[in-house]
């Protein structure tokens, strides 16, 4: 196979692939070249330190924040930007990218519930609003999302009677229920408080058997060794080591993940000697 031929194969091969991902803010560059390959029904964890860039990754990602250089594709097909034409790519119509960004789910720290709508109204109104589906169609989807999520007796419940998890749940089965080819999640247990993050966190350790392609942002450091194929560690805007979860996690080979994770191991060891 020639060498244009295995770079059309490995496109088609991965269910999500970025290359040289670059952004600036002011000053600041925030990501220096970041590349990410993702298998179908594959689970990527990407840790590292606050103000790695790992949540501006993950906007760059499905273009909420478009990238200032670099690639992302969605099987073969380039996100944001036309193919290159005399070697120079224009921005797509923001119609185009937003039918693009319809096939990857976002999950974000808020939970960002419309507080007049009830848990289905809040799952139905993408359906409805963006992929035009009939109302009583978009109603029984809700429901199957919001079942699948644990939350099969607070279907018609407002948000202001859900606590901080079941809203969150509510997030996730809006984002499952536009059947996304990939699930963006930055740091969905974060703005929770601690009794409630196993609750989420359960929730997605289930996708994730059922084999949903996942990027997630986490500080859960254990649950990302349970949970995820890949860890990708991240400092000041690059990957700094990358691979097997537990092998990074328990074993890293850079310096740097190794102090990161040591912190992690040593709080464990306190925790049951305690």
């Amino acid at each position: 196979m020639c060498a244009t031929e295995q770079a059309a194969d490995d496109r088609h091969r991965y269910a999500f692939r970025a290359r040289n991902i670059r952004k600036t803010l002011g000053d600041n560059e925030i990501l220096r070249g970041i590349d990410l390959d993702v298998e179908p029904g594959e689970v990527v964890c990407i840790l590292g330190p606050s103000g790695s860039g790992k949540s501006t990754l993950l906007r760059c990602l499905n273009w909420l924040s478009p990238p200032d250089d670099g690639e992302v594709r969605m099987g073969g097909e380039l996100i944001g930007l036309s193919a290159a034409t005399n070697h120079r790519r224009v921005k797509l119509p923001d119609s185009q990218i937003r039918r693009q960004r319809s096939r990857i789910g976002m999950v974000f720290q808020s939970f960002n519930l419309w507080p007049h709508l009830t848990a289905r109204q809040n799952v139905m109104e993408g359906l409805i609003s963006v992929q035009g589906m009939r109302r009583d169609e978009a109603a029984k989807r809700a429901e199957e999302e919001l079942i699948r999520v644990g939350l099969g007796n607070r279907i018609d419940v407002w948000p202001s009677s859900l606590s901080g998890g079941q809203q969150q749940r509510v997030a996730i089965a809006r984002a499952l229920a536009m059947r996304p080819e990939l699930m963006l999640l930055d740091e969905p247990t974060s703005a929770l408080d601690p009794e409630l993050v196993g609750e989420v966190l359960e929730v997605i350790q289930s996708l994730a058997a059922q084999d949903t392609t996942m990027i997630i942002v986490t500080h859960e450091i254990q649950f990302a060794a349970d949970v995820a194929d890949t860890v990708l560690f991240m400092d000041e805007g690059l990957v700094v080591e990358r691979g097997d979860a537990r092998q990074v996690i328990h074993a890293p080979e850079h310096p740097r993940s190794a102090r990161f994770f040591k912190r992690f191991t040593d709080t464990q060891t306190v925790s049951r000697q305690d």
